[in-house]
């Protein structure tokens, strides 16, 4: 009963002088307003920093592709590829080889040679891979597949189409299209001189936009994106075998891919240490440094917005500590007599905090809705990815709140506590 009393003659107290300092009471929740502001929007711009770095991760061609030199011993081989992603298990990868053949059953795309009445004109460039999502022209340079599938690995005699030579020929999925050996100067043939190699089309890719280089004048056919194919990486191989008598390789390189950009630096380290292979015979590259100048302008705001949070912070408590010293300080005869009728300094604490407490709340509450109101507004101006105040930002920095304004409560009354009640009844 006893402490049901002391409970609501506490109360009382603070409702009574809330209500006879109205103006403190307001300066004070403005304060607190103004700290609670300048935090949570720190605190949803940093979460949009963060959002935005996160999409960019995971649209992000994160790669690293190994690749042979001129050196005899850098040999991008089947048993080196199967070695390398057994050890450093990437999210995928593929193999590429590139060859030439001149195509049989279709008409490619005019382009500089046909003008010229050269037979080159019909000479295709082949792109072979085991994963077609991983090869460049899909993964970095916007090609995307319209109709079909991607290559697999399990493919044989599968063929990827642009939907500009499918127009061209009026070629749909499920056709095939067939290429002789004809132009051993182009691919360096040691032999298979007439031999006709045939695909089945599994795919249709155009450009991102639509845009291509239909009728250029300028290029030969065979460069052109129109008349570029994609087939599956037995196919190159057999090419490779039949045609150039080589061992089984990958003469374009192997591609790594990686879901986070910051792996790539672990699996460059991991790779130059694997035994077994002279690694400094091969050119081993990643696009880390591209990915960092993409998260640059992000990564620079990210630092910008802690840094203000943390100024903020600092002098916004340090502006509550004078202020609240300073009104302690006019209500220390108040204390004197409180601790001469028996009042503990936990009491006299406890009032001060609760007092503190409903104005932070109050200022709290309303910076949190203007915060949540101007989001789309923060949004426009920053220029970055999705920001709103999630309700876990809203009670963590609410719960931080609360714990600051206990240790601004306490900072204020450090001097006050160290006296007695008679030695603060004689302060002036």
């Amino acid at each position: 009963m006893q402490n049901k009393i002391q409970r609501m003659t506490l109360w009382r107290r603070i409702s009574i002088r809330l209500n006879r300092e109205r103006k403190k009471a307001v300066v004070l929740a403005m304060a607190f307003f103004t700290l609670s502001l300048l935090t949570l929007t720190g605190i949803v711009l940093e979460e949009g920093v963060n959002s935005s770095l996160k999409e960019l991760r995971e649209q992000f061609f994160a790669c690293l592709t190994i690749e042979r030199t001129l050196s005899e011993e850098s040999v991008v081989s089947t048993q080196l590829a199967e070695y390398v992603t057994e050890e450093v298990k990437p999210t995928g990868w593929t193999g590429k080889n590139v060859f030439y053949l001149s195509m049989e059953n279709i008409m490619l795309v005019p382009g500089l040679l046909v003008s010229q009445g050269d037979e080159a004109a019909q000479i295709a460039k082949f792109i072979s891979c085991g994963d077609s999502r991983f090869v460049r022209e899909f993964s970095i340079e916007n090609y995307r597949i319209k109709e079909g599938r991607h290559l697999t690995r399990e493919d044989e005699k599968k063929v990827i189409v642009s939907e500009a030579l499918a127009e061209y020929n009026g070629l749909s999925l499920g056709d095939k299209v067939s290429g002789i050996v004809t132009d051993h100067l182009l691919i360096s043939a040691k032999q298979g001189i007439g031999a006709a190699y045939e695909y089945e089309i599994v795919g249709i890719f155009t450009l991102e936009g639509g845009e291509g280089e239909t009728g250029s004048s300028q290029r030969a056919e065979c460069e052109m994106v129109e008349n570029c194919l994609f087939v599956d990486e037995q196919s190159g191989l057999e090419i490779l075998e039949d045609i150039h008598l080589r061992e089984p390789q990958y003469t374009n390189g192997i591609t790594l891919r990686v879901s986070d950009p910051a792996q790539l630096s672990d699996m460059y380290d991991k790779i130059i240490s694997l035994p077994g292979y002279h690694w400094e015979n091969f050119f081993i590259n990643t696009n880390a440094a591209e990915y960092e100048q993409s998260a640059q302008p992000m990564t620079r705001m990210e630092k910008i917005v802690l840094v203000f949070m943390l100024i903020v912070v600092v002098i916004c408590v340090s502006i509550l500590i004078v202020l609240l010293t300073m009104w302690n300080h006019e209500r220390i005869h108040e204390m004197a007599i409180l601790l001469s009728i028996g009042c503990s300094k936990k009491d006299i604490f406890l009032q001060l905090f609760f007092e503190n407490e409903v104005l932070f709340v109050t200022g709290y509450m309303v910076a949190a809705l203007a915060v949540q109101l101007s989001c789309q507004v923060i949004k426009s101006v920053s220029a970055i990815g999705e920001i709103q105040l999630a309700a876990g930002s809203f009670a963590l920095v609410g719960a931080a709140g609360t714990m600051l304004t206990a240790l601004v409560t306490v900072a204020s009354l450090m001097k006050i506590f160290r006296k007695s009640p008679k030695e603060l009844l004689t302060v002036q």
